[in-house]
């Protein structure tokens, strides 16, 4: 998955990518990609359609843990975000 995410990273350059992570027992298992709304190298703001439908993707699959995770440039590894649960909804986040 993370391999997945740098490629994303790689093809939204010079743009700061982002997405969201699913998993169970704090291992993350699967990594959706998300357009960065402001198509930013510094900042990143996900759609919350784009959003839900991930986060929807994660519960017909039984994934617990969500974060949201950005690559900024020139940072070629996903990092989850500084910002971590606060970007997303609390009613669209659990432990």
């Amino acid at each position: 998955q993370v391999m997945a995410m740098v490629d994303h990273a790689q093809a939204c350059l010079p743009e700061e990518a982002c997405g969201l992570v699913g998993g169970r027992k704090n291992k993350a298992e699967q990594i959706v990609n998300v357009e960065n709304e402001l198509h930013s190298a510094v900042r990143f703001q996900m759609g919350p359609i784009l959003v839900l439908k991930a986060l929807e993707q994660f519960d017909r699959e039984g994934l617990e843990r969500r974060e949201a995770v950005s690559v900024p440039p020139p940072n070629p590894f996903p990092q989850i975000s500084p910002y971590g649960r606060q970007h997303l909804p609390p009613a669209w986040v659990t432990a």
